[in-house]
């Protein structure tokens, strides 16, 4: 009885171990987060557009479409970043869209 103790105890504590190591690996491992702007000005997304190229993501090329009677103007960026620096580069694409002036409507990841 006492050997199925020991075994039952080394099985929980290797099982727990390896969970562990899967949500390292998990919060270590990199995403691509994308992130949504749009403006009635199309000059701010260019600007804004050059500003997240030169920060280093890879940006789409502008889109104009009609929204609510007038023309908007709408482009995504992507990064690669580690999972645990979501809530981070969300507060960078907020400071973004503070700065030139456009709206930011949330970033995204692809499901896995």
């Amino acid at each position: 009885m006492y050997r199925y103790v020991l075994l039952l105890v080394f099985v929980l504590v290797a099982g727990c171990s390896n969970q562990t190591n899967i949500i390292q690996k998990n919060s270590s491992s990199t995403i691509a987060l994308e992130q949504y702007y749009f403006s009635g000005i199309e000059e701010r997304i260019n600007q804004l557009s050059a500003k997240l190229l030169a920060d280093g993501y890879k940006v789409s090329a502008p889109v104009s479409y009609k929204h609510e009677g007038s023309i908007e103007y709408s482009i995504y960026s992507t990064k690669e970043i580690p999972r645990g620096q979501i809530a981070v580069e969300d507060q960078k694409a907020a400071r973004y869209a503070d700065e030139f002036d456009v709206g930011y409507d949330g970033n995204g990841i692809a499901l896995e």
